[in-house]
């Protein structure tokens, strides 16, 4: 319910810069708190629930994360609160009859100068305006380098109530906008004789304040929200710092003046009130109470004005960082946008990740059909293959399929082995090259039956081929032309020759570098007449 006055919403800007003195090791949080009063435990976690999945649905680029029960009270109070200063719209009487803008300077650091002023009744020539928030153009990433320089931790907390406008605070805005038209009609009607007796000056001025009375008052009037802004850190907090919030909040009123809307004129600005001993302003911060400063020169029944806003003014304090190219100094930045998995993804299959895209939480598969087209995968470093990879023989391994991993770095088949299922550990078949105390012999020219024979030697001979290749680039083909290849491929076919005595590349490296060595094969068992040629002619001639 926006209407519900039981609701208040909490967003803090958290800077803890490095202690080292080094600003790009500080560290941001953004947090948002909720308080919901006098409902149930299962009410707030409802309201919780439905929350998290609001800012979810509206904010693609940011990943938001649950607060740990037992992490809220270090977002409540970070560190300990020695300081805080509160930052609000500028506010004050203006008069009608005369070009005077507000009663007294903006206070110093919120230190009013001379003595308090008292409550003022309501006169016909004088409105108590409320200078609106007007969202600035600046930087965050500014603000942000400036929290992590400054030394001490800093966190500024917009608390933010739904509220309704009362019946006394429309009468007073009825009175400002009376007050206002009256001012407006002096000297409509035929010209006096007096020429000083007119003021068109005064008359635009009174038109303008009085427009901006009544859109305060229908803004108000169907969407209203009571915030404030507050500032704390355990050390005293310099003027650069509470300025540099403020101007994140609204731009400076000179600004405003002189860009084609008389109503800016009266827009724009800020004061800043100095939280003491004399408020409960901790306790603000630790139970994200929403305490309004008081005004002194306002009326009792009027005191919340200046701290309604409408839901487009809240938006100048209540509001996340935009989106930048580059993430702000102090928090971690994802230069992607998530993308939500396609509806028609198969449920069977292969799985290779998991679509995070909130409220579309769902596995991705590939079916086996596609996989026969094989997989290539490419990516840079640090961006997931080796986990996918993980992923993909992990699902093969609980599914009961067989896998073979080839791991050249051998990195990945470490983690894969702390992570075998208690059932498959049997299964599990390990060749380690660099485990000299273990060795496992393995006959790259083993093959099952004649059918493989010629498909084992092919293979051998493209290892080969690409091996020299990567060793001696283009020089390879001056000694490993033709002639070479064929000796190759026949002196394997040659070893691979005896289905009851298989032999090794070993073997096959010897009949190079021992005499004779190829009659070990002999007689030959192999019936190709390849290779029955190249024993009879071609070897008995041939000294290596």
């Amino acid at each position: 319910d926006p209407h519900d006055e039981r609701i208040t919403y909490d967003l803090r800007l958290i800077a803890q810069p490095d202690s080292g003195g080094v600003f790009t090791r500080g560290c941001l949080t953004l947090a948002l708190l909720c308080r919901l009063d006098g409902a149930t435990r299962q009410e707030a976690e409802t309201m919780g629930g439905d929350l998290y999945r609001l800012i979810e649905a509206h904010f693609d680029e940011f990943d938001f994360e649950r607060i740990d029960p037992a992490a809220i009270a270090g977002v409540l109070r970070p560190f300990d609160l020695g300081h805080g200063v509160a930052l609000a719209r500028r506010a004050g009487w203006l008069r009608l009859d005369s070009m005077e803008h507000l009663r007294s300077p903006r206070p110093i650091q919120g230190f009013a100068q001379g003595p308090a002023p008292q409550p003022e009744a309501v006169a016909s020539g004088r409105v108590y305006h409320v200078f609106p928030f007007v969202p600035p153009h600046a930087s965050f990433q500014s603000l942000a380098k400036l929290l992590l320089m400054h030394g001490a931790p800093t966190m500024m907390s917009v608390r933010l109530r739904p509220t309704s406008l009362r019946r006394e605070e429309v009468s007073f805005l009825l009175d400002m906008i009376a007050n206002c038209e009256t001012h407006a009609q002096v000297g409509l009607g035929p010209a006096p004789e007096r020429l000083d007796l007119l003021h068109p000056t005064l008359q635009r001025r009174a038109v303008y304040l009085q427009e901006l009375f009544l859109r305060r008052l229908h803004g108000l009037g169907d969407d209203t929200a009571l915030m404030t802004i507050e500032v704390a850190s355990p050390e005293p907090i310099p003027l650069s710092v509470s300025e540099g919030f403020a101007h994140m909040l609204t731009e400076p009123a000179s600004v405003l003046a002189g860009q084609g809307d008389a109503l800016r004129s009266f827009a724009g600005g800020f004061r800043m009130i100095a939280l003491d001993e004399t408020t409960s302003w901790r306790r603000n911060f630790t139970e994200t109470v929403i305490a309004i400063p008081p005004t002194p020169d306002l009326a009792p029944e009027a005191q919340r004005l200046p701290f309604l806003f409408d839901s487009a003014e809240a938006t100048a304090g209540f509001r996340l960082p935009p989106a930048a190219a580059e993430p702000l100094w102090g928090m971690e930045g994802r230069r992607w946008r998530i993308h939500p998995a396609p509806a028609t993804l198969p449920l069977a299959g292969i799985l290779v990740g998991r679509s995070a895209v909130p409220g579309a939480t769902q596995d991705v598969r590939i079916e086996a059909a596609d996989r026969l087209r094989h997989m290539y995968l490419l990516g840079q470093t640090g961006t997931g293959k080796t986990t996918m990879l993980k992923t993909m023989i992990l699902d093969d391994i609980r599914s009961g399929h067989g896998v073979c991993v080839v791991d050249p770095h051998g990195d990945l088949f470490k983690e894969i082995l702390g992570a075998i299922p208690d059932g498959r550990i049997n299964d599990v078949v390990v060749l380690d090259p660099s485990d000299v105390e273990h060795p496992v012999g393995l006959n790259l020219l083993e093959r099952a039956d004649e059918s493989q024979r010629h498909f084992v030697v092919q293979e051998m001979v493209s290892i080969i081929s690409r091996v020299m290749a990567d060793e001696y680039g283009g020089a390879a083909k001056d000694f490993s032309g033709p002639i070479f290849y064929r000796h190759v491929r026949n002196n394997l076919l040659v070893v691979t020759s005896d289905p009851d005595r298989p032999g090794t590349l070993l073997d096959f490296s010897r009949i190079f570098s021992v005499p004779k060595y190829w009659r070990r094969w002999l007689p030959l068992k192999a019936t190709d007449e390849q290779t029955r040629l190249w024993v009879e002619k071609a070897l008995p001639s041939t000294d290596y």
